[in-house]
């Protein structure tokens, strides 16, 4: 019996999954700073404060999405190296004998325990093939 796909099989569909959701993320806060700077034309209330409290909670959130993409990276490029899926590259002056012992000849348990890539893509989520994919900046 197989496993229903989720969108955090991979390592690359759970970037998928977190640049979506920072994209929505962006467009609370332009909604929720546009509701705020009507709100703080007239003479404080509760609506306003909350508000305010809202457009916070959403730069801590963009925040940690911005962490959480940062850590992506940081796993995917681990793995790579890990299951010599990136090939070495040679480097000047470095030796046969080197290059070999660079090479990892074991995979520790824990790493062995992240699934490769199948495919690109959050599951059920549809992108737009037309919309160049954006680089995540780190």
């Amino acid at each position: 019996m197989t496993q229903p796909s989720t969108p955090f099989d991979t390592i690359e569909s759970a970037q998928d999954f977190v640049r979506v959701l920072a994209e929505a993320i962006a467009e609370a806060q332009q909604e929720m700073n546009v509701d705020l700077e009507r709100e703080l034309q007239f003479p404080p209330s509760r609506r306003s404060r909350a508000l305010q409290i809202a457009t916070y909670n959403l730069d801590k959130l963009e925040k940690q999405m911005l962490r959480s993409r940062r850590i992506l990276n940081d796993l995917r490029s681990l793995r790579r190296l890990l299951f010599a899926e990136r090939e070495f590259h040679r480097v000047k002056g470095m030796s046969d004998e080197a290059r070999a012992a660079a090479q990892p000849d074991f995979t520790p348990p824990l790493i062995a325990a992240i699934p490769a890539p199948k495919k690109p893509g959050v599951a059920g989520i549809v992108t737009n093939p037309t919309r160049p994919q954006q680089a995540i900046s780190a």
